[in-house]
């Protein structure tokens, strides 16, 4: 999927350098994004799902927002990409097809243990994970995998939230 990317991206738009990255483990993604966005202006497309994905966004938003960013479905859930998608992606990279959108700022805590991640369609909590565990772990039929899926709600923790609007990084754009 991401080598036929590189060679059409080839083709179609010769002057433009095209490379290819592979991740070698979890939090990769958002280390090769940030390095290649710390310099020039350029165009990431993660080739993932919305985990993947959402690496690529917090690795630009680090070095910056100095970076176009894109997602090219490989992942199982695509979420963002089914949500946002109006052409195919290689028509929008050819046509510089470029939208700017909101990102959703997770921030845990304050003062010196506070740490914060972006998101571009949605944050999640931990819960998708969990239930999958438990429902691979235990036996199949509706009673107990409803009661795989009713446990990890029970082990879980209130939250407190507070919702505000931030503005965000400016110079990020997405295709």
């Amino acid at each position: 999927m991401a080598g036929q990317l590189c060679e059409e991206l080839g083709s179609r738009l010769p002057a433009m350098p095209v490379s290819l990255r592979r991740t070698g483990f979890a939090g990769h993604g958002r280390a090769l994004a940030c390095e290649r966005s710390s310099s020039g202006r350029p165009l990431i497309v993660s080739v993932s799902g919305d985990g993947g994905y959402n690496e690529v966004i917090n690795g630009v938003v680090d070095a910056g927002g100095n970076a176009v960013c894109a997602v090219l479905t490989g992942g199982n859930a695509n979420d963002h990409w089914r949500s946002t998608r109006r052409m195919p992606l290689i028509e929008a990279i050819v046509a510089g097809e470029v939208r700017r959108f909101d990102l959703l700022r997770l921030q845990v805590a304050e003062g010196p243990e506070a740490w914060s991640r972006y998101a571009h369609s949605y944050i999640g909590f931990g819960l998708t994970p969990a239930i999958a565990i438990g429902i691979e772990g235990g036996t199949k039929g509706v009673l107990s995998e409803l009661v795989s899926v009713v446990l990890p709600f029970q082990a879980s923790h209130p939250l407190r939230s507070r919702v505000r609007t931030v503005p965000p990084p400016s110079s990020t754009a997405f295709c």
